[in-house]
């Protein structure tokens, strides 16, 4: 995360400019007018990158940006950016359509057409940017979907997964994770996307794909969890076993419950190298709970027991340990 803007942190005169500053630099040239309060301007911008999507979390006080068409003629980012409300409200217009937003609601802005966006004091506003490009969809789509995103059957669910986004960009600190989340993120856009307006069912395909990734991304989440089954997968998607089984084969050849092994056999395989800890301690938390499984488990998978793995590679310079997975392709 950055912080692009703090206004609590510069010299009253020096905030507004700070603030049409960065907004400049990570949304595109806009007119921005503030309300008059009874102290300095309170403005705050901070930025996150997911792959290919800029999320950015404002807030302070009341503001109206405005994209003029010459502006929009000087620099138009192909770019669609979903807009959400943690708190407070606001009001978007675009196409000579005026949309009120309250807490929670979800909107859509194509930068590459004028606009004006407006939120209020105490509000707290988030915006997803992602490109034309990364979307894969016809850019007629992409524009139709500005005013009919709430007749998407993912509508409430692409809500939720934006309000937690910003905490869960916050927590995750793995590149590989970070990686995960944003791939869903773009999957699950692409689907409300393809799904807004006249909906057409040969468009499936965007919701299938963001469905597929999000399954991914949750039993990554939950492999150290001793109950994580299908059946606990699938409740969690509200999918039913079948459906489930059918979306993991189109990206799997191992079945749901030979690539969680596989997967928490890798996890421990990699904690065993860098921990002190007893072997049994590093089995329970990777969701083995007998240790004798454990143990038969990691020698079918790499042709030696965990402690001879940890005895022979911690003799082993760390240039020999690089690129190891120990016989076993990683999941």
């Amino acid at each position: 995360m950055a912080v692009l803007v703090d206004t609590t942190e510069l010299p009253p005169r020096q905030r507004p400019d700070a603030v049409i500053d960065a907004v400049r630099n990570t949304v595109a040239p806009s007119e921005i007018a503030f309300a008059s309060g009874p102290g300095p301007l309170r403005y705050r911008i901070e930025y996150w990158q997911l792959g290919p999507a800029m999320l950015v979390r404002a807030g302070g006080d009341p503001v109206r940006m405005r994209r003029t068409r010459a502006q929009v003629r000087d620099c138009a980012p192909e770019q669609a950016t979903f807009g959400f409300h943690p708190a407070g409200t606001g009001y978007q217009e675009q196409n000579g359509c005026r949309t009120d937003q309250a807490q929670g609601d979800v909107s859509l802005l194509d930068m590459t057409r004028p606009f004006e966006f407006g939120m209020g004091g105490n509000c707290v506003h988030g915006s997803l940017g992602i490109g034309f490009d990364a979307l894969a969809l016809p850019v007629d789509m992409i524009r139709r979907s500005t005013s009919g995103l709430r007749g998407s059957p993912v509508y409430d669910l692409f809500k939720t997964h934006l309000l937690g986004l910003v905490p869960a960009a916050q927590a995750l600190t793995d590149t590989r994770e970070a990686g995960m989340l944003a791939a869903a993120t773009v999957e699950l856009a692409r689907a409300l996307v393809a799904t807004s307006g006249d909906h057409n069912p040969r468009l499936n395909a965007p919701l299938h794909d963001a469905l597929r990734t999000r399954i991914m991304v949750y039993a990554q989440q939950h492999l150290t969890d001793r109950d994580l089954t299908a059946d606990r997968i699938a409740a969690a998607h509200s999918i039913s076993l079948r459906h489930l089984y059918n979306l993991w084969s189109r990206d799997n050849t191992l079945t749901i419950a030979e690539w969680i092994i596989s997967a928490r056999l890798e996890g421990a395989r990699r904690e065993l190298l860098h921990a002190d800890a007893q072997i049994a301690m590093v089995a329970r938390r990777w969701g083995f709970v007998d240790a004798t499984h454990f143990s038969r488990r990691f020698r079918l998978a790499y042709g030696m027991s965990p402690r001879e793995w940890r005895h022979l590679n911690r003799e082993r310079p760390p240039t020999a340990l690089a690129g190891s997975t120990g016989g076993l392709t990683r999941p």
